[in-house]
């Protein structure tokens, strides 16, 4: 599995995402009369586990790189991580926590467990983009579950997340 290259693509498909929805809400700032999209994405993993390590590691990476070949990039990413120490509860209360806080665009999800089917259904409910790093052993419907991406391991699942995109945003 290369954590590195999913999570390169996972900036990069959040950035571009993002950055070409209109500006629907108070997230942008200007610099030099230049509007600069403001992104705000939850990341919330196992801080402990060595999945969460590396996967925090290469997003932190993804960005750094992405915003050094990206210089004038008319977008800015924030990502905001919780650590839900492995336990159900605390994926979602701490999901709960990041939306209290911050006017997120996106939810990333670094488990692979029951979680992220919780996580589905509260984006589902609060009408917010949650993306799964690895394919939970059950496959949740899109029909069901209109905003979650799941991110395979195989070809056929990202062409599957891509088209998904594209369809929730017209």
């Amino acid at each position: 599995m290369d954590f590195v290259r999913k999570a390169k693509w996972i900036v990069f498909v959040v950035t571009t995402l993002f950055s070409l929805v209109q500006p629907l809400s108070a997230n942008h700032t200007s610099i030099n009369d230049t509007a600069i999209k403001m992104i705000h994405v939850g990341l919330i993993l196992d801080a402990q586990s060595w999945v969460g390590k590396i996967v925090n590691s290469c997003i932190s990476m993804a960005i750094s790189d992405f915003y050094s070949w990206n210089h004038h990039c008319q977008t800015k990413l924030f990502v905001h991580t919780k650590d839900s120490g492995g336990d159900l509860l605390l994926l979602l209360s701490q999901a709960l926590v990041l939306l209290d806080n911050f006017k997120l665009d996106a939810i990333i999800v670094a488990e692979n467990s029951a979680g992220v089917k919780i996580l589905a259904e509260l984006g589902s409910r609060v009408k917010i983009l949650i993306i799964s790093l690895f394919a939970a052993g059950l496959s949740l419907s899109s029909f069901e579950y209109p905003h979650l991406i799941q991110i395979g391991e195989d070809e056929s699942s990202r062409a599957k997340a891509i088209t998904a995109i594209v369809e929730a945003f017209s």
